[in-house]
């Protein structure tokens, strides 16, 4: 029966603050993976397997430009697509990677992505037909003399006024922030982590925010235990097999009224809020923690109590109190329904007693957890 209301694939899928469970999807998976080899020519090109990708597809295995069409089929092709894949997806992959510039030896001039998202090669096309030695370094084309940046170039003739003034200008004022630095600091650096080293998990992230739906942020709490915080994922969805969701489903049953109260229709509200044996345990519950129970309440409301508060009650309280209390309100829902299932599929009917102390244990223990 439980399949019946089973999350779908795009619900689990969904990262955490978007309303999942935060499995991630597996096409922003297996693009992670792939664009770490991307990582792993640039900083082991001085590794046999990287000279042999180099040779025969270019330099830096032909990831440093998006209109670059592998010669040979086979894996290394399929890795080389990456890169346009993640831009269809609004992630600038090859911008991500950005050059340290260190310096300057270890960097070419005209054929390395160091300057933005495109070799400069590429973007100033008239300027580079020009150059004279077109694997030249940064440090052969720059120099600092009392604290000011010199370029110096190598032309084959003049710079024309038009077009070719037009580029000059251009890349001058790309160069202006430019500087080398007296040490051998040059390399490469992942702009998606603070480390600068390439991760799968940054890039899949990244991609999971654009491939998967969002929603409203999922519920989390570290105090409780993970079948709590799933169970209050599903009530959020209003995934729960309650008996009026299971008539919905053409399930028949002996009755659709509350397990509880005998009274009205068993549906999300009313199992979890508006029961009147539930109601008590709710005041009991807000009684003991000193907070005032809202008037009008329903699941969103309940589950949203301690983020929907002020700034100026915020502060009345520890954050951590806070936090205890966000999951007791977790532990109470979790709680209510396995009383009401013992009550239907066993038979026990559960005071509101024994309801209150399973809060208090099932909290207790949570805690303990994260105190460790």
């Amino acid at each position: 029966m439980n399949r019946l209301f089973s999350p779908s694939t795009v619900d689990v899928t969904m990262i955490i603050k978007s309303g999942g469970l935060g499995f991630g999807s597996l096409k922003a998976y297996n693009l992670a993976l792939l664009a770490k080899w991307w990582w792993r020519v640039r900083v082991d090109k001085d590794s046999l397997w990287a000279d042999v990708i180099n040779d025969i597809h270019g330099n830096l295995g032909g990831t440093k430009d998006l209109s670059y069409m592998p010669k040979f089929k086979g894996m290394w092709s399929s890795i080389s697509k990456v890169g346009q894949e993640a831009t269809d997806l609004g992630i600038p992959l090859i911008s991500s990677f950005q050059r340290r510039v260190g310096n300057g030896e270890s960097i070419c001039f005209w054929d390395d992505c160091w300057l933005g998202s495109s070799c400069l090669s590429h973007m100033f096309s008239r300027l580079f037909e020009l150059e004279t030695d077109k694997l030249c370094n940064l440090k052969e084309r720059c120099s600092i003399s009392d604290g000011v940046v010199e370029w110096k170039w190598a032309w084959r003739r003049q710079i024309r006024s038009g077009r070719e003034q037009e580029e000059l200008y251009s890349l001058l004022s790309m160069l202006g922030n430019t500087y080398l630095i007296n040490d051998n600091s040059g390399g490469w650096r992942w702009s998606m982590e603070s480390s600068g080293v390439y991760s799968v998990k940054s890039l899949r992230d990244a991609l999971d925010e654009k491939v998967l739906l969002t929603s409203s942020e999922t519920k989390w709490s570290s105090l409780v235990p993970k079948k709590v915080y799933v169970f209050i994922w599903r009530a959020q969805k209003d995934r729960l097999p309650t008996r009026l969701n299971l008539d919905k489903r053409n399930i028949d049953l002996d009755s659709l009224v509350c397990p509880f109260c005998e009274d009205s229709c068993e549906d999300l509200e009313h199992s979890l809020i508006a029961c009147v044996r539930v109601k008590i345990l709710w005041e009991k519950i807000f009684l003991w923690w000193n907070f005032q129970m809202p008037a009008e309440i329903n699941i969103h409301v309940l589950l949203n109590f301690v983020s929907d508060m002020s700034d100026d009650k915020k502060k009345m309280f520890h954050p951590f109190q806070l936090k205890c209390f966000e999951a007791v309100i977790f532990t109470v829902a979790w709680v209510i329904w396995n009383a009401r299932n013992q009550k239907i599929f066993s038979g026990i009917n559960q005071t509101i007693e024994w309801c209150f102390r399973e809060v208090q244990d099932t909290h207790f223990v949570g805690y303990q957890v994260v105190v460790k």
